[in-house]
């Protein structure tokens, strides 16, 4: 009582932040902030680098920075630099936070064609004129393409070698592999092994984890650039494996051609 604010918040910092010490050997993160009824603030932490804006009738907004040195708590005002710097990364962290809701806007539509293309038993099959990898498999990558095609993405598929999704221009182009065939199913599984069982909020089927749940999910993440209109500095090009359990045939194919 009768403090000002400054010094009776850092006591109150300092002296809690000491006692969790001789307690637990350890304080967490302590900020305090007092005002009086004269208009006169404080604010005291143990973070450093702690910041904190300020308003009244008499200063305008001011951001400042904390430091703690010998129990009290020392502010100076942020510089230009660091405010450019935060606003950037608030920028940032904005710009993901709109990502994330996109994304989670199209969980549903993701969920259907991930079912869809678990479905298919894309195990590698005998070669056979056009299908090089087994029908199964060629019918998988297809399934892959026309999902892309859905979604708006440039195609094209390798002699049903392999296959790939594009979005934006230019030559030179940032890569997303995955691939759509897989091992066979074997035996001991709870649901069939193609059937997109869901329980629980988890899909039980063959290739849901490794490989084709994460490349289609990859897509979707594409997707919702495209979506949100973000301009990207190169292109961006999902590729759909096709012999990726089975000794990767299909690369060799894709650089050649």
């Amino acid at each position: 009582e009768g403090k000002h604010p400054q010094e009776a918040c850092d006591i109150a910092v300092s002296q809690l932040d000491r006692e969790l010490k001789r307690r637990r050997g350890k304080a967490g993160d302590l900020s305090l902030v007092a005002l009086n009824n004269k208009g006169e603030w404080g604010v005291a932490t143990n973070i450093e680098g702690f910041s904190f804006s300020v308003a009244t009738k008499d200063e305008a907004p001011t951001v400042y920075i904390s430091k703690v040195v010998d129990g009290k708590t020392i502010h100076e005002v942020a510089s230009q630099e660091w405010l450019k710097a935060y606003a950037k990364i608030n920028k940032r962290m904005c710009f993901m936070d709109i990502l994330n809701n996109k994304v989670d806007d199209l969980k549903d539509l993701l969920i259907e064609d991930i079912l869809d293309i678990v479905k298919i038993p894309s195990v590698k099959g005998k070669a056979t004129n056009g299908f090089p990898f087994g029908e199964n498999v060629a019918k998988a990558l297809n399934k892959a393409l026309e999902i892309s095609e859905k979604l708006g993405f440039k195609t094209k598929n390798l002699d049903n070698y392999i296959g790939y999704a594009d979005y934006g221009e230019g030559e030179d182009y940032i890569c997303i592999i995955g691939h759509i065939d897989v091992v066979k199913e074997g035996s001991g599984w709870t649901y069939p092994p193609y059937s997109g069982h869901i329980e629980n909020g988890n899909i039980y089927a063959r290739g849901v984890l490794d490989n084709k749940g994460p490349i289609i999910s990859a897509l979707y993440g594409l997707y919702a650039i495209k979506e949100l209109g973000i301009k990207l500095d190169k292109k961006v090009r999902v590729i759909f494996g096709t012999d990726e359990e089975s000794g990767f045939g299909d690369i060799p194919y894709y650089l050649e051609n």
